[in-house]
């Protein structure tokens, strides 16, 4: 397991980043929070490696699987 630490500065080009790509950044941090989340459940093996693709369809996948690891997370994949 690696352990990163980015200065804040990386933080706010990235969520600027993904702000530009949604075109809200509402929408950009709930993005980059799930993709931190997926990404702490695999690194820790709570939740099945797959091989997900890069992007938004990856993410959705990484989500869907960790929701089937537990019955409470369920509502990461719940459309509203």
């Amino acid at each position: 397991m690696t352990t990163r630490t980015l200065p804040p500065g990386a933080y706010d080009k990235l969520t600027a980043t993904v702000t530009r790509d949604t075109g809200d950044r509402r929408t950009a941090a709930l993005w980059i929070h799930a993709a931190a989340l997926t990404r702490h459940a695999h690194d820790h093996a709570l939740a099945p490696a797959d091989d997900r693709p890069p992007g938004p369809g990856g993410l959705l996948k990484s989500l869907e699987s960790l929701a089937n690891c537990h019955p409470a997370l369920a509502p990461l994949v719940e459309r509203h």
